[in-house]
């Protein structure tokens, strides 16, 4: 339900300055805020860059460095005209068939949701990580980042915060990819470009 709620807000990256859908962004803010009240009273956060949000979940050991899950809320224009070739609305969050169908359903509102709900899971158990995460909810992905990752990126590195690792959106669960092998396989994204085989035991 929360999946779809999300992918109702049409938070879309334009490459044309002053074309964003601010009341959109605003919207998807203010309902992650609603929706997910435990995660954003536990943590502390901030906005950066705008629109990205930041969030801090301090760990039990402050020896161990941070760790940054991050993910984008922004998704791609729908192409004007081919509103009749979607099996539904882009922007509908419709539930059928075992899926929630819209943009951003994959890229990457499913990730936002899927961290806000492993967040919002802990703490009602009373649970805490022992490092400290941070959460990064980027707004311009799709069209780069500079206004959002990359401000991130900036804020932490002037308050001395050195990262063990950061943690972005992969791939999908992909079947048939290769001939000969039955199984679905999870893609593991290394980097932009690159290539790393790993056996996941």
């Amino acid at each position: 339900r929360r999946m779809s709620e999300a992918v109702q807000f049409p938070t879309v990256s334009h490459e044309r300055p002053g074309t964003m859908d601010v009341a959109a962004f605003e919207g998807f803010i203010d309902w992650v805020q609603r929706r997910y009240p435990g995660v954003f009273s536990e943590l502390s956060w901030r906005r950066v860059g705008g629109f990205t949000l930041l969030l801090e979940w301090k760990g039990t050991d402050a020896a161990l460095p941070p760790v940054l899950l991050a993910a984008h809320y922004d998704v791609v224009p729908v192409v004007s005209g081919t509103e009749s070739a979607w099996t539904h609305p882009p922007y509908a969050g419709v539930i059928a068939d075992g899926f929630v169908w819209g943009r951003g359903a994959l890229d990457n509102k499913n990730a936002v949701v899927g961290l806000l709900e492993a967040a919002n899971f802990m703490i009602a158990r009373g649970e805490r990580p022992r490092r400290t995460v941070y959460f990064s909810f980027g707004h311009d992905e799709e069209i780069g980042g500079a206004s959002g990752a990359a401000e991130v990126t900036r804020t932490l590195a002037s308050e001395g915060v050195r990262l063990a690792w950061t943690l972005d959106e992969g791939s999908f669960v992909l079947q048939n990819l290769f001939p000969g092998v039955d199984q679905p396989l999870a893609i593991v994204n290394t980097a932009e470009k690159g290539l790393l085989t790993l056996d996941i035991v």
